[in-house]
């Protein structure tokens, strides 16, 4: 099984795919301590609004290990391209080392999809993905369904990308 992981404190999202078929896709608000999913996922407890990398760490590591599925052997996280944001470059590696340990899977860091050198806007960029996502997922009504119905289509989408 391949998971795509979009990296995200507020935001984390991930999708299990094997053999082209999405098994699981999950949003979750660590510092909240919430998921929405195509299919249910655990309870988890969250870090909390002014949680710190630890506490969020924790949080995704409890969720990650209720929630995942057994059989993970590759898995693909965004790149956190620069210095701009370093929470989610510190989680971005908190959560191959998670992978690593738990898993013995084989992590990549992967540049965004779309990502190219032509300067684009951030609306842009991110409406493609979900346009991008929605046409891999085209043969899979549950998972356009689950994405056209969620209000953080994006990252959603670059999970989905990620693990297609």
């Amino acid at each position: 099984m391949l998971v795509g992981v979009d990296v995200g404190k507020k935001h984390l999202a991930w999708c299990v795919v094997s053999e082209g078929v999405v098994r699981q896709w999950v949003l979750a608000d660590l510092l909240e301590g919430t998921a929405s999913a195509m299919a249910a996922v655990p309870p988890f407890k969250g870090a909390g609004k002014r949680g710190t990398i630890q506490h969020v760490i924790n949080a995704m590591v409890a969720h990650l290990d209720a929630a995942l599925p057994p059989g993970v052997e590759r898995v693909h996280i965004e790149a956190q391209l620069g210095m701009a944001n370093l929470g989610a470059k510190t989680l971005s590696h908190a959560i191959q080392t998670y992978f690593l340990c738990r898993h013995g899977a084989e992590v990549l860091f992967l540049r965004p999809h779309g990502s190219t050198r032509e300067k684009t806007t951030y609306a842009a960029r991110k409406r493609a993905a979900v346009e991008a996502a929605e046409d891999a997922l085209a043969d899979q009504p549950a998972a356009v369904e689950f994405l056209a119905r969620h209000p953080k289509k994006d990252d959603l989408a670059d999970a989905a990308l990620l693990a297609l």
